[in-house]
């Protein structure tokens, strides 16, 4: 008898835990063995969409003058929860961050601040999103990271893509965003950017001047970043540059072989295009990667120096001595240096190539070897743009 008693002592304690702690499953049986009779307390229910019981949110936190992000809902989001739609468009951000900044109706519906994290999204809808969020790279208690970027900063380098596949992408550099960064730079250059390309790391394979913008090429694994260094330094990659040079050039093509600071160097070029023996639209397609090659053997091999180039040439309207150049066409160029890079083409990255030995090298190749190649091109930047269309020059005349 007495041992009964203590058993239901027991089951009648474990019962108030229970109570106390429905979530805990392990008890449930027990409690009920004492007393089937006493059924646990009701679950209290309010109804949320109730406005008498619908807790008040706070104010709205998106600040009108900062440049939000936008998406639009699509066929395929429709009916989806609002933060597994933001989570697919912002894979970066953290679930966690979502969410809080649903609380904090820092996230818009049809410019309706949203409550809930559930709340569907439907087939036309316009999902307002914070600018200045950042992507989260730095997660935990570490110090922020330089790179970490913004969406609306995201959102422009996606625009950069001239070429996307498994082991690389090729970028749009533009003219005067430095390739990597220095003490006189900061934070903003390129390679602090490539985070804004998507998921995962990026490495960068070579580089392009601050002034040059253009195609440029970026790794997407170590050994991409392995394998196109083995293609660079073995000649397989070929680069095409446009450059507006001053004066005249006598060959219609040939090739500058010039040193460079006691090393070799070699560039190939072909004419384009000549305006009034003044000034020479030309194609040059580098053989080695010397600092400044292009713009040294321009200025130094051939005597016409690239327009804007106030290092190795004039660099505007200007010249050297303080004289005016050319009161007419040269007084009609925007500022800027009258280089790009047009166009690279490298050998097709497969999913088994890798590099860091000789069997690459010697089997992946453009000419010859049964690989096929990726070209990229891209089109003029916006200084450049504008002094063709005030020459009357077209792009198909490279043709």
């Amino acid at each position: 008898m007495l041992r009964q008693l203590s058993v239901v002592r027991r089951c009648l304690r474990l019962r108030n835990i229970y109570q106390s702690h429905p979530s805990l499953p392990h008890f449930r049986y027990c409690a009920q063995a004492a007393n089937e009779s006493t059924p646990p307390p009701p679950t209290r229910t309010t109804d949320l969409s109730s406005p008498r019981h619908s807790p008040q949110p706070p104010a709205p936190t998106i600040a009108p003058n900062v440049k939000n992000v936008k998406w639009e809902v699509t066929a395929v989001d429709d009916g989806s929860r609002l933060d597994r739609f933001i989570k697919r468009r912002a894979p970066g951000v953290p679930p966690g961050l979502i969410q809080r900044l649903i609380r904090k109706r820092s996230i818009m519906v049809q410019s309706i601040p949203a409550i809930r994290n559930a709340h569907p999204v439907r087939t036309g809808d316009v999902v307002t999103f914070p600018g200045h969020i950042k992507l989260g790279l730095s997660r935990g208690k570490r110090k922020p990271q330089p790179d970490d970027i913004s969406l609306a900063e995201s959102a422009i380098v996606k625009h950069w893509v001239l070429h996307r596949d498994a082991r690389c992408v090729v970028l749009n550099k533009p003219a005067g965003l430095p390739t990597q960064g220095g003490s006189s730079v900061g934070t903003r250059h390129l390679e602090a950017l490539l985070p804004g390309i998507g998921e995962g790391r990026y490495w960068l394979v070579h580089r392009l001047d601050k002034e040059v913008g253009g195609a440029i090429v970026v790794a997407r694994d170590v050994g991409a970043a392995g394998l196109l260094a083995e293609h660079f330094r073995g000649r397989l990659v070929r680069k095409t540059y446009w450059a507006l040079v001053e004066g005249s050039v006598k060959d219609k093509t040939g090739f500058i072989d010039l040193p460079i600071d006691g090393k070799r160097a070699r560039t190939d070029y072909r004419v384009i295009q000549s305006l009034d023996k003044k000034f020479v639209w030309l194609e040059l397609s580098p053989r080695t990667g010397r600092k400044h090659q292009l713009r040294i053997h321009c200025a130094d091999g051939l005597g016409t120096p690239i327009v804007g180039d106030g290092k190795y040439g004039h660099g505007g309207p200007e010249g050297l001595d303080g004289q005016n150049v050319d009161g007419g066409l040269l007084s009609l160029m925007n500022p800027g240096l009258h280089l790009f890079s047009r166009e690279i083409q490298f050998p097709k990255l497969t999913q088994h190539m890798s590099g860091g030995g000789k069997r690459s090298k010697r089997t992946a190749g453009s000419d010859g070897t049964g690989f096929p190649t990726i070209t990229a091109r891209a089109p003029l930047p916006p200084h450049m743009k504008d002094t063709w269309k005030r020459f009357g020059l077209e792009e198909h005349f490279a043709a």
